[in-house]
């Protein structure tokens, strides 16, 4: 267990990513677990050692304020674990009267969020098409490869 101070994300861009960001070499594995949501961690230069950056959506979820200390722990999916199903709620940022081009979006969604951990009520962001959306979590389903071949 690690404990470290929540700041926000230093960049939009960053903030976009989904990620949480921390110091190089202060947590090793590519998931971590935070009020017992699962995010994929990414380490930072501009991240002062005992920190770990959240954006606002992920503050929100997790309960936590910026300048709070927080534990964390290394999270590791289980062996051979994969995303089976997932349902999501879409909403705009913006003002938006389009229609959104569902298939584009889940071909986009595929590309930004590979191996991102999925938190049933959790929210993400996201830029489609200049428009940015809040995607929540209604509904997730994981089964294992061996699983789903058939294996014993």
């Amino acid at each position: 267990m690690t404990t470290l101070t929540i700041v926000a994300s230093p960049s939009e861009s960053l903030a976009l990513s989904n990620k949480v960001f921390v110091a190089p070499n202060s947590i090793s594995g590519p998931y971590i677990m935070l009020n017992d949501a699962v995010f994929f961690v990414q380490s930072d230069s501009c991240i002062a050692l005992g920190q770990i950056a959240l954006n606002s959506l992920q503050r929100r979820f997790c309960s936590v304020s910026e300048l709070q200390r927080v534990n964390v722990v290394p999270y590791l999916p289980p062996e051979n674990s994969r995303l089976t199903s997932l349902s999501i709620e879409l909403n705009s940022l913006t003002k938006y009267t389009g229609l959104v081009d569902v298939s584009s979006l889940v071909l986009e969604m595929k590309n930004h969020f590979k191996n991102m951990p999925f938190t049933v009520g959790q929210e993400y962001i996201c830029e489609f098409k200049a428009v940015r959306y809040v995607l929540k979590v209604i509904l997730c389903s994981n089964s294992s490869i061996d699983h789903v071949l058939g294996a014993q």
